[in-house]
C-alpha cells in the first residue's frame, strides 16, 4: 500500500479603509504545506490514522498511538507509529465556551512530542477550532513511555471531534 499525504494550512486577508484622501489596504497571505510522499524518512509517511468521535460531557478518551485500530479499503487492522509527522484536531462543538484539550496532561504514558517534552502540558481547542502541527522531517517520537495522547472534554454536554494523525512505523 502507498500513501501520500498533504497537509496545508493557510490565512489570507483584506483590510480596508477609506479615507478622505485615500483608501488604505492591508493585505497578505502566509500559508503553510506538508508534503510526506510513501516511506519511513524525512519528509515521508507510512501510516495514516483518522476518526470522527463524539466526547461524553466530563470524558476522556485515551489514544495509544502504538495501538489505534482502524478499518480501511475493507481490511481491519491496528495503526502503531513510531513517528508523528503531522496531526490536525478539530474541535465540532459550535457553542461558546465548548472546548477540547488535547495533550499527554499528567497521563500515564502521556505523548509529549509536539508538547515540548512536558508531561502537563495541554492545548485548549475552542468551538469549531483546530490545532495543527507538522514535523515533516524528523516527526515525534512515539515510543512505549510516550504513547497516549489525551483528549478531554470538559464540557457540560457532548463534544464531537476530528482527528488525522500522520507518520511512521519506524
Amino acid at each position: 500500500m502507498q500513501l501520500n499525504v498533504d497537509a496545508q494550512a493557510l490565512v489570507a486577508w483584506l483590510q480596508s479603509q477609506q479615507q478622505a484622501t485615500a483608501d488604505l489596504k492591508d493585505s497578505g497571505r502566509l500559508e503553510t504545506a506538508v508534503a510526506l510522499a510513501p516511506g519511513t524518512g524525512e519528509n515521508q509517511a507510512d501510516l495514516i490514522w483518522h476518526t470522527q468521535d463524539t466526547l461524553a460531557a466530563g470524558a476522556d478518551q485515551m489514544l495509544d498511538l502504538t495501538a489505534l485500530s482502524r478499518s480501511v479499503l475493507g481490511a481491519s487492522g491496528t495503526v502503531q507509529f513510531a513517528k508523528v509527522k503531522v496531526v490536525l484536531l478539530r474541535n465540532l462543538g459550535d457553542a461558546a465556551g465548548q472546548v477540547l484539550q488535547a495533550g499527554p496532561s499528567g497521563t500515564a504514558d502521556g505523548w509529549t512530542g509536539p508538547f515540548g517534552g512536558v508531561g502537563a502540558a495541554k492545548v485548549e481547542i475552542g468551538p469549531l477550532g483546530c490545532w495543527f502541527q507538522a514535523a515533516p522531517l524528523g516527526g515525534w517520537n512515539v515510543s512505549a513511555t510516550s504513547k497516549v495522547l489525551k483528549l478531554h472534554n470538559p464540557n457540560s454536554v457532548e463534544l464531537t471531534y476530528q482527528i488525522v494523525l500522520a507518520g511512521t512505523s519506524v
